[in-house]
């Protein structure tokens, strides 16, 4: 089997693109940096001013066990892990995506590499899309928070709690197996009770 420049240049482009988003998941800060509660942090509005949005008052008097101010503070950090592990899964794709974007877009690159990097780009806006449809269905379904990482031969789902019933499974493969068309042997589900 003979290979050529464009076959070596794929090969080498696509292991240049894996090996970035394995280098910044490994070596990010981001799913383990502690926040001390009176440090600000960047893109996280909502804790800005460590106040949770209000929700409309209604007629009916709400009944509200105490809540312990660790209790508290437990609960903002189970969120931010979520919120931040979203944030580290876009910004990896974001920096993929731009570095195909710049294969397909210069004008020395060959159609093969062109194509390839295109079809790059489309199977990852894909698997957002998927990501996006499967939390937000499975956050219909009375789960806090859950995270999706779906890939074309498997997904993982990570579920806030500490953990899951055997009907829950159930539930949530089935909104992961409709929306991947996945067998329910490849998709894996981790309830997680962050610290």
């Amino acid at each position: 089997m003979k290979f050529g420049k464009r076959q070596i240049l794929i090969v080498s482009l696509t292991f240049v693109v894996c090996l970035a988003v394995f280098l910044n998941w490994k070596y990010s800060d981001v799913l383990t940096q502690k926040v001390p509660n009176n440090e600000k942090v960047l893109g996280e509005t909502l804790l800005v001013d460590n106040k949770v949005p209000e929700t409309p008052k209604t007629n009916e008097p709400e009944e509200k066990p105490e809540e312990k101010p660790e209790e508290n503070s437990l609960k903002k950090t189970e969120s931010e892990y979520f919120i931040k592990a979203k944030l580290n899964r876009k910004q990896t794709r974001d920096e993929a995506i731009t570095t195909l974007k710049t294969l397909v877009d210069n004008s020395k690159s060959d159609k093969a590499v062109k194509d390839k990097a295109s079809s790059e780009i489309l199977s990852m806006s894909t698997a957002m899309e998927r990501e996006g449809k499967i939390e937000n269905l499975i956050n219909s379904k009375g789960f806090e928070n859950s995270l999706a990482l779906v890939s074309s031969d498997s997904a993982t789902i990570i579920i806030q709690k500490e953990s899951l019933t055997d009907a829950e499974i159930v539930i949530i493969k089935d909104i992961v197996a409709n929306e991947t068309k996945l067998r329910a042997s490849k998709i894996s589900i981790i309830p997680v009770k962050t610290p």
